[in-house]
């Protein structure tokens, strides 16, 4: 089946841009992939490529196990998998984890733009062999940590805000001269860290859109609850969320379909 992809676009006019920027905002692929994603980034022509976390999986990792898990009675667990993959064939949910073309993926997004990735919930550590990989293909992990570049004419500083937050590193990234441009996963860590200070631009993803999307507002989010605040969207012209790239439970993402964010940044 051929779920929707498109691509959403937003226009920021910024201090500290000194000509126009294209930054494309990527998030929740959760190995899931899809070649419209690489296809649509494409036609955005970005001079960026932000990953706003849960890209991978890496929830199940060695040493994480939490004991046996007590299963419930035989006719429970058969309604139970049926109702699912029924739910799933109904709400076009994505039910198969593609790590190898999640990778193929990501080298294809790096051929097209510099790649900066921060982690999500899905991807609380990462295995030695994901450095080596990014490492290889040029995509710059940012775990509490920036970098400073220089893209479409402007000085950028790019920093991500990691799941265990360092707040004394976020207070030195925003004192830091030139545009600050934060990568975070959580949209509520905008109220809880971001907004009071200078900051010019904060990236997130990780609500889904609020996954069922009525008269224009999303219902649900796996984090943040009913009617989630920060659902997709431009707030307060310092925070951009995406609704993302796939669909992981058996819910449909009705009036939201998956999208590649390409956001124009011009001189104020």
């Amino acid at each position: 089946m051929a779920y929707k992809y498109v691509l959403t676009e937003y226009t920021l006019k910024k201090e500290g841009i000194t000509s126009p920027l294209r930054l494309v905002l990527l998030a929740d692929i959760h190995e899931r992939p899809d070649d419209r994603i690489a296809e649509l980034t494409r036609r955005a022509k970005p001079d960026l490529i932000a990953l706003a976390g849960d890209i991978i999986e890496r929830r199940d990792l060695p040493g994480q196990d939490d004991g046996e898990e007590k299963k419930p009675p035989l006719l429970k667990r058969i309604f139970y998998g049926v109702s699912y993959h029924l739910l799933c064939a109904l709400s076009q949910s994505d039910r198969h984890n593609a790590p190898e073309k999640t990778f193929e993926l990501l080298q294809e997004l790096a051929k097209i733009a510099p790649v900066y990735f921060c982690r999500g919930n899905h991807e609380p550590e990462l295995f030695p062999e994901d450095y080596e990989f990014f490492g290889q293909n040029g995509i710059t992990l940012l775990d509490n940590s920036d970098v400073t570049v220089k893209a479409g004419g402007s000085l950028i500083n790019i920093g991500g805000l990691a799941r265990d937050e360092d707040t004394e590193w976020l207070r030195r990234f925003s004192q830091k001269k030139g545009f600050k441009l934060l990568l975070c996963h959580y949209p509520k860590d905008y109220d809880l860290y971001v907004k009071p200070l200078d900051i010019d631009l904060m990236l997130a993803g990780h609500n889904h859109g609020g996954q069922l999307r009525l008269f224009g507002k999303g219902v649900a989010s796996s984090g943040d609850g009913l009617f989630p605040k920060y659902d997709k969207g431009v707030f307060d012209d310092r925070l951009v969320v995406t609704a993302g790239l796939s669909n992981t439970v058996a819910i449909p993402r009705l009036f939201n379909p998956r999208e590649v964010v390409l956001i124009h940044l011009i001189p104020k």
